[in-house]
């Protein structure tokens, strides 16, 4: 189960993301007016910054270990640093965009 964290806690982070995205976007599943969880934003924004940090750490020291999966560890790095790397830049084009437009 160790070997497996990074990859799934990453996974488990894109979907979080995804499912957010589309109910923001109004998008199926979801239906029009159905967007009210812009208050929960907050919330969900942690649980994906604790999921990645805490998967992209058990993903270096998997890397580390010479008895590790390196592909696997490798899968975990790249999905944990996405999960990690959307909502940064999200927020930094939203700021880009309320500042200069």
């Amino acid at each position: 189960m160790k070997k497996y964290f990074p990859l799934s806690a990453g996974i488990l982070a894109l979907v979080i993301e995804t499912m957010v995205f589309l109910s923001l976007m109004e998008l199926p599943p979801f239906g029009k007016g159905d967007s009210d969880i812009i208050w929960g934003l907050p919330f969900f924004g942690l649980i994906v910054l604790g999921l990645t940090i805490f998967g992209l750490r058990s993903a270096m020291n998997s890397k580390r270990d010479p008895q590790g999966d390196g592909k696997l560890a490798t899968a975990g790095l790249v999905v944990n640093g996405l999960g990690l790397a959307i909502p940064i830049l999200l927020l930094l084009f939203g700021i880009i965009r309320a500042v200069f437009l």
